[in-house]
């Protein structure tokens, strides 16, 4: 029982008792709790309370809490769950009682108010979840001491001898021996195996048996029976320790043969998985996979309440943007020609929401954009889209650091250090890439002075040559550095062409363009390499570029991460950091104009406000202009960010300018928005972290699709419900669309290639 429920002893600490609220603050989130066995009103935290009862009366309610301390006058506990009507703290039953259960959303409830404790002793609550095909799913949580049972409450667990209610699927794993059969059942909290005796059967208990033989994979049952003690205990499993004798057996639903085997480790394609994901789900991989991102968000909403900040919602319907990826369209039947946009970012709403007074803000919110997918792009993805205001860009840096690492300590047990910034210019000069992942050395070194005037043309007509050293490689074989030049000129990387230069043990040098350089070159780039952390030594691969500065630094950035995976030097820890000080302007030398490197809502340092609006659309000495913006980069991942943004009408208007709007096309696009700054609009910045993409980086992953529970392909397919799908031609001239697409077939999905992809782009950025 855990102590304190009815066992004649004093509760212990650690004990899981249930007491009655006294009296509870929604405001500051604690109260006081009264227990019989406790004679001093008990202090307590609502840890754990979901957040909707957080505004709730709670007074009078029965509350389930773990004692922390009851010393010296003094007791302290931590809250837990609210209980339902007509749970307390009477005794545990007495052994050969039965807890009653009933069927609910596809499975099954059985309550018993005094079965409750800690470790081996537990309620005898059993609670069922539909999963959208009838299959009942207990709920169970471990609350110390070894031993959880599917099909029961979180904290509980049934004592030897004590009888339960148990729904759920069959695992599909069966045993057979002369006397018994041995089933294996599992649901969301595990598997447990459950035994059906024939020896000393009677008429019903062989009647069990003979049923519980044609049992198969998938079938979902409702099992009453007796918590035993295993002879062979299976230390594998947290169940492993007991078994169920069933008293009971209902076959609530029979199953087909799945398409693959409901086990960790399968080796079905991902087309089949994700077309039958409803299965997949049940499997721990995935299942764990979307629990951890339920922690994260919870975790998020927690920490952001109590900061003050609001959860608000903003419209889905929207007006589609001129620039940026491509919007999703959606056609307005009441206003024949016309469309909605499904937003890519709530970056104007949040803006208007701090005009409007609501200087917290955040939100757990879809975006949609239509674009080229990977392994870190869905055409739907979720955001945590946060907006303050009166802040600077430290309070905002300050804020949202503590977020990510109170996230990672509470997740995963991680604890990372202060975040280091480094400008933008640094991240570029030295990594080739503004999300560089530091886990590793690799730096790029700048070897131009040293490599041209030799009648090498790729050098000589180079705005920049850099070098990369790769550690250990100068020992692979011709065939393998071939494969490396391959990759760096790819599209993956994009390099026009690459130089290799092998640093052999025994101090020699080889070149592929030895043709034009020496020893004495060779020693000058080993010189140059030295400077850097790891130098460049004997058994070392020199890798050189050469090209415009950019491109150039770009394609190395590329090529550093990709050898970074290649080399296993980016599978373990966690080195994170702010990019901060990125240029407001891009040249476009197609469209001869500048673009936006972030968005056109992002304010330009105070100090370069006057060249910003002092210079003609044209000037490129816009290229030095610097913006209030930083990005978080975890892993080489860009996980979030975001800016200061305008709130003045004039320097609003002048960035559409510069961006090429006349003053016709920003009234049009963007006139809602400059015209509320001229209401008093309050300085205001914020940011918005990729939700997938930190749920991968938390789980270990590299597709954001293990963390999504129903994602699309790579083409943009949900194949599970056959969607995008055609319309009929009377729902067309409903929304006076006709289309010049003949119907086909959808193509065969390729594999997604890897790589990564920046979470804000484009006009609205996901900041």
């Amino acid at each position: 029982c855990g102590g304190g429920c009815g066992s004649g002893g004093p509760p212990t600490i650690g004990s899981v008792l249930v007491g009655t609220v006294k009296s509870y603050s929604a405001v500051k989130g604690f109260g006081f709790l009264v227990h019989p066995d406790i004679s001093q009103d008990i202090f307590f935290q609502d840890i754990g309370i979901a957040m909707e009862l957080r505004t709730s009366d709670l007074a009078g309610t029965a509350m389930s809490f773990e004692l922390i301390r009851a010393a010296d006058g003094k007791a302290q506990a931590r809250a837990l769950k609210p209980v339902p009507a007509g749970m307390g703290t009477s005794t545990p039953p007495s052994p050969g009682t039965m807890a009653m259960g009933m069927m609910g959303g596809g499975g099954c409830c059985g309550t018993h108010p005094g079965m409750m404790g800690k470790g081996m002793g537990m309620t005898g609550m059993g609670m069922g979840m539909g999963m959208g095909m009838g299959m009942g799913m207990g709920m169970m949580m471990m609350m110390g001491g070894k031993g959880m049972m599917p099909g029961m409450m979180p904290g509980m667990m049934p004592g030897k001898g004590k009888p339960v209610v148990r729904n759920h699927g069959v695992s599909g794993h069966r045993k057979s021996y002369a006397l018994v059969w041995r089933v294996d059942m599992r649901d969301r909290y595990g598997i447990t195996q459950v035994i059906f005796p024939k020896q000393g059967a009677d008429e019903a208990g062989l009647k069990r048996y003979s049923e519980s033989v044609n049992l198969g994979r998938e079938f979902v049952v409702k099992v009453t029976g007796k918590v035993v003690e295993r002879s062979n205990k299976n230390k594998q499993r947290d169940t492993g320790d007991i078994e169920v004798v069933a008293d009971s057996l209902d076959v609530l639903n029979a199953s087909q043969t799945p398409p693959f085997k409901i086990e960790d480790a399968t080796d079905a394609q991902e087309e089949t998985r994700m077309k039958y994901r409803y299965l997949d789900i049940r499997r721990n991989p995935l299942k764990e996979a979307l629990l951890l991102r339920n922690k994260v968000t919870r975790i998020v909403r927690d920490h952001l309440n109590d900061l003050q900040f609001c959860e608000i919602e903003t419209p889905v319907l929207i007006k589609s943007t001129p620039e940026g990826a491509r919007d999703f369209v959606v056609p307005s039947r009441m206003n024949p020609g016309q469309f909605y946009a499904l937003p890519q970012s709530p970056q104007t709403f949040k803006q208007l929401l701090m005009v409007g007074g609501m200087d917290r803000y955040f939100q757990i919110v879809k975006c949609f954009r239509d674009e080229e997918l990977r392994a870190d792009r869905q055409p739907e993805f979720t955001q945590i889209d946060c907006e303050m205001s009166f802040v600077s860009q430290e309070d905002i840096l300050n804020v949202f650091e503590h977020m990510i690492k109170k996230l990672f300590k509470e997740v995963i047990g991680h604890e990372f250090p202060s975040f280091p910034r480094m400008e933008y210019s640094e991240a570029m000069d030295r990594f080739g890439i503004d999300k560089p992942d530091t886990r590793f050395d690799m730096e790029l070194v700048d070897i131009t002075g040293c490599s041209k005037g030799f009648s090498f043309k790729i050098f000589d007509d180079a705005e920049i040559v850099l070098g990369m050293c790769c550690k250990g490689l100068g020992e692979w074989s011709s065939k393998k550095i071939k494969d490396l030049e391959k990759k760096a000129t790819g599209q993956e990387v994009g390099a026009t062409a690459m130089v290799w230069m092998k640093y052999d043990k025994d101090g020699s040098f080889d070149c592929s363009a030895k043709k034009f350089f020496t020893e004495t070159q060779y020693k000058a780039w080993v010189e140059k390499a030295n400077v850097l952390p790891g130098g460049c030594v004997p058994g070392d691969l020199l890798v050189i570029i050469a090209g415009p500065k950019l491109k150039t630094q770009e394609a190395m950035g590329k090529f550093r991460h990709l050898m970074g995976t290649e080399l296993g030097l980016r599978s373990k820890g966690f080195n994170a950091l702010w990019v901060v000080n990125f240029p407001m302007l891009e040249w476009d030398d197609e469209a001869e104009r500048f673009t936006a490197k972030h968005h056109p809502f992002t304010s330009p340092w105070t100090e370069d406000i006057e060249q910003m609006t002092s210079l003609d659309k044209k000037d490129q000495r816009l290229n030095d202009v610097r913006a209030n913006a930083y990005d978080m980069v975890i892993n080489g991942v860009e996980v979030g960010g975001g800016s200061i943004r305008i709130h003045n009408r004039e320097l609003q208007a002048k960035v559409f300018e510069v961006l090429g709007f006349t003053k016709e096309e920003a009234q049009e696009q963007f006139g809602f928005l400059m015209g509320a700054f001229d209401y008093g609009a309050p300085p205001h910045g914020g940011l918005a972290f990729g939700l997938d993409r930190l749920c991968t980086i938390l789980g270990g992953k590299t597709s954001i699709r293990d963390y999504i529970a129903f994602p699309k392909n790579n083409m943009g397919r949900d194949t599970m419900i056959n969607s995008p799908s055609e319309i009929t031609p009377v729902q067309l001239a409903e929304l006076s669309i006709a289309t010049a697409v003949k119907a086909k077939e959808a193509s065969p999905a390729a594999p997604a290639p890897s790589g990564d992809y920046p979470a804000e782009k484009g006009v609205l950025r996901t900041s």
